[in-house]
């Protein structure tokens, strides 16, 4: 179609405006504005400072996992409401949760379609012989077509990374669950030691106050007593390095939680959990082996991570068929109206289209089934590992218990002798300090067969006991936490 203008100058002008209103129609599309967000360091440390245990918000929180908080501020905390706390307060969890968004983000433009070109030709020619306009001025679009399973691949492999962003959540999930449950652990063992190292005071001191007596009396040698007045300043030694010790348990514990110790100083800490640890047939019956293969963390990751060389492949393939691209346009030349249909795509004359990066994607997913596979021997024989473990100090433990029936049983006999009049109060607080120190041995124990299943939980990366609120980390791999804005 050919049509042509009476005056040259007001047709090239009425071009140029309708030039000028396309750019800004294109302008006003613009949907974003710049607004500047600066870290203020200074309120989250003073966020971090007032951060309490009884926060409402964190209660809200616990609430939606299904941990009942019954009375509020709850009175005790134990292992799995700590571990909540942690999931609300602590920040390594929200970076995680952040490239999540980010990678949900991806996914949703992977499957947009491309935006068309636009092409403005403007030029001016000396030549105006005729009264022909001196100016050439246009439009030209260009649209590109793609393939439908291209676009498809694309959308595969952003969510395929997106599942990937998502495990990262239950790691940091994990991580924080690991180090609250072993800091948590730490606090109750320094506790524990306390409370022995206190008896073992209030005996040796009594043996003292009897044997100084009995020196005065000439019935003690000044060795005997020099020993134990000794025995007993090492015990008061021992007494304030164990405060120093339980202080810093506790300083860890606050900051693996993500608070302030100020926050958990004082609080009861309920600590009726560990013992059901110490049940290893209980632990055996589960047969949890299974798990670690289908529920770890880095077998998730490790199929998920295929799964996106899968679709990274498919998308490469698809790629073989190049796109194509369609350029309408309209040129006003001098008078002269041109009508212009422009097509242009890739021709594979000197290699096949893709094919370098189609040979790589199948490399690399060639590696990762390698990979999954040593994975897996890995987790098989960390189980094995895991598991002899268990058992070993799970055998210890029923020695060491039957040793410590065995010293209670002579410390009732003595009791009975010393009311008989058989032996004096000296042997039977040496026999109870003997007591005290195969009960430490035994706690020692129990302390190992506890860490060896940490080690277990940690191998399997599922919580080893069905009670209240282990649950509550399996919720995360549906019910990831949202972002806390208040606390950060």
């Amino acid at each position: 179609m050919m049509f042509g203008c009476e005056n040259t100058f007001l047709c090239s002008k009425h071009w140029l405006m309708a030039v000028i209103a396309l750019c800004l129609f294109s302008t006003g599309c613009v949907k974003y504005d710049y607004t500047a967000k600066p870290v203020d360091t200074d309120q989250h440390a003073e966020s971090y400072v007032n951060r309490q245990l009884d926060d409402p918000g964190l209660r809200e929180f616990m609430d939606e996992y299904g941990y009942a908080t019954g009375e509020w501020p709850r009175k005790s905390w134990d292992l799995h409401g700590l571990t909540l706390a942690g999931y609300y307060f602590n920040p390594k969890i929200q970076v995680a949760i952040a490239r999540h968004n980010k990678s949900l983000v991806n996914e949703e433009v992977a499957g947009i379609y491309p935006n068309p070109g636009i092409q403005i030709p403007f030029e001016h020619h000396s030549d105006t012989s005729g009264g022909v306009s001196p100016w050439l001025i246009g439009i030209v679009l260009d649209f590109v077509f793609e393939r439908s399973a291209k676009r498809d691949a694309r959308v595969e492999h952003a969510r395929a990374e997106s599942d990937i962003t998502k495990i990262e959540i239950l790691k940091s999930a994990w991580q924080i669950y690991k180090s609250v449950r072993q800091s948590y652990l730490d606090f109750f063992v320094a506790v524990s030691i306390r409370e022995f190292l206190q008896r073992k005071h209030e005996v040796v001191e009594e043996i003292v106050n009897i044997l100084s007596r009995s020196f005065e009396l000439g019935q003690t040698s000044e060795f005997e007593l020099n020993t134990m007045r000794l025995e007993l300043q090492k015990v008061r030694l021992e007494l304030v390095n164990q405060d120093v010790l339980i202080t810093d348990t506790l300083h860890k514990l606050a900051g693996e939680i993500g608070v302030p110790v100020s926050a958990i100083n004082g609080v009861n800490l309920d600590f009726s959990e560990i013992d059901q640890y110490l049940d290893s047939d209980e632990l055996n019956d589960l047969k949890l082996q299974k798990i670690a293969l289908t529920h770890r963390l880095d077998m998730q990751q490790a199929l998920s991570e295929y799964a996106a060389f899968e679709a990274a492949l498919k998308l490469e393939i698809e790629k073989q068929y190049p796109d194509v691209n369609l350029s309408p346009g309209f040129v006003f030349d001098q008078n002269d109206n041109i009508w212009a249909l422009g097509a242009s795509w890739v021709l594979p004359l000197l290699h096949p289209s893709n094919e370098g990066p189609v040979k790589l994607a199948l490399a690399d997913r060639t590696i990762k089934q390698a990979e999954i596979i040593s994975l897996q021997s890995g987790i098989i024989n960390e189980i094995k590992l895991a598991d002899s473990r268990l058992e070993s100090t799970g055998i210890a433990l029923e020695e060491a218990q039957l040793l410590m029936q065995e010293a209670l049983e002579r410390n009732r006999q003595m009791e009975k002798q010393y009311d008989l009049g058989q032996i004096n109060t000296l042997v039977v607080l040496r026999n109870k300090l003997e007591l005290l120190s195969i009960e430490r041995a035994l706690e020692e124990i129990e302390v190992n067969v506890i860490n060896a299943a940490f080690d277990y939980e940690d191998v399997i990366q599922y919580p080893l006991l069905d009670i209240p609120g282990y649950q509550l980390y399996t919720d995360m791999k549906t019910n990831t936490p949202e972002t806390n804005n208040e606390n950060y």
